[in-house]
């Protein structure tokens, strides 16, 4: 009889709680949706609301739930109220047509831990001075095109080193890791944009030059008081911001375009019957040539489309041959933000549109590729891992050959 007390008691205070907990829910849904006339979603349940909808796939389980309710549906994330947008008329509604209504982020508590989000780019609030100066000097001198144009022979640079790398895995008939080779390279691409030198090692070199860095944005901010104020390593958060947005997001891009060519050699003869035909066999590519070069920048679209660098985007297939059309990833498209959109957009858009067609454009002109293994095309694993940015599960390993 004891026993029966020990387990059945809190099993009816749990009861009871999750009963007390179901109907203040349903009651605030009641009286919000009376109130503020939400748009229609699947039911929720009691204390988690629709977070068991989502699974360990959230970006493919919100498209299919947006087939069912339309592209604009609300969501019940525990006692969260989240309204969900699936379409590009409907994003355009509320990222252009209402922007300044929907320019703000609520923000975690992690991220408040020891102020991190005062001062970084992605956190902070449009409407305050510190997100606007911040934006300003990320636009007009770090990523504005004079700077860029000035820093492009280092990023050939560090092209022509992973060039060099490729080439030592072919001779050894060795398999490169495209992610990690691209990554290395991508990060210390930034690096030389930034700093005109090499970052070895991110996690430890926190040196001389950081410090210098950082002390100077704060003083290009008209807020010398704040160098005193503020430690100056917590303005390392602005670096932060910017080679979390310049790296995995790069390099995720160009692993999955890499693994769609190899899952479809048709494709891969055509990018490089282009490049072939502009550029000539074997040549790495430069910045300008990009321009030329629509069939490669149609692949690196189709890569953004289907396997975005920011997961909550609906992802889509086409059920039939159609012509391309002329979509720009700086924002203006609807049909393709994968970097933002508005006051949001990804700060290092201008460097990563340059750097991704190049990449990808002189690896293909360079080489002939097979998967690691000799797998056959149609059995290479395309599945996603879910993360912040949306990354593959296994990493692509392919053996650069000679042309």
């Amino acid at each position: 009889m004891d026993y029966y007390y020990y387990y059945t008691t809190p099993l009816a205070l749990l009861l009871a709680w999750t009963l007390v907990q179901g109907f203040t829910l349903l009651l605030a849904l009641t009286t919000n949706r009376s109130r503020r006339k939400l748009p229609p979603g699947p039911s929720p349940l009691p204390v988690i609301g629709n977070l068991h909808l989502l699974g360990n796939q959230p970006h493919r389980s919100l498209a299919k739930l947006a087939n069912f309710h339309g592209p604009i549906m609300r969501l019940m994330l525990g006692q969260t109220t989240a309204v969900v947008i699936s379409s590009s008329y409907m994003a355009k509604q509320v990222l252009q047509k209402q922007v300044s209504a929907f320019s703000s982020r609520s923000i975690p508590d992690l991220v408040q831990i020891d102020n991190f989000h005062l001062l970084s780019v992605a956190w902070l609030p449009t409407s305050w001075p510190q997100w606007r100066n911040l934006r300003k000097i990320l636009n007009s001198h770090i990523f504005s095109v004079n700077n860029l144009d000035a820093s492009q022979h280092l990023r050939l640079k560090k092209i022509q080193e992973l060039l060099v790398y490729c080439q030592r895995c072919s001779q050894m008939g060795e398999a490169v890791d495209i992610g990690a080779a691209i990554f290395r390279t991508m990060l210390n691409l930034l690096s030389n944009t930034l700093f005109s030198k090499d970052l070895a090692d991110p996690y430890e070199n926190s040196g001389k030059e950081f410090m210098e860095m950082a002390k100077g944005i704060m003083l290009e901010l008209g807020k010398p008081k704040l160098v005193d104020y503020f430690p100056v390593l917590k303005v390392l958060s602005v670096f932060q911001d910017i080679f979390v947005a310049g790296t995995d997001t790069s390099s995720n891009v160009i692993e999955w375009a890499m693994a769609k060519i190899l899952k479809a050699p048709e494709i891969m003869k055509k990018a490089q019957a282009e490049l072939v035909e502009v550029i000539g066999e074997g040549k790495a590519i430069e910045e300008a040539d990009i321009v030329r070069l629509p069939y490669l920048q149609c692949v690196i679209k189709e890569t953004y489309r289907l396997h975005p660098p920011a997961p909550f985007l609906v992802p889509r297939e086409a059920g039939k041959d159609v012509e391309d059309s002329k979509l720009d990833v700086r924002g203006q498209d609807f049909e393709l933000i994968s970097f933002g959109v508005g006051r949001r957009i990804c700060p290092d858009l201008p460097l990563v549109i340059r750097t991704i067609p190049v990449m990808l454009g002189t690896l293909l002109n360079t080489f002939k590729w097979k998967i690691e293994g000799d797998v056959a095309p149609k059995y290479l694993d395309m599945q996603e891992k879910f993360s912040l940015n949306l990354s593959r599960l296994h990493p692509l390993r392919a053996v650069p050959l000679p042309i």
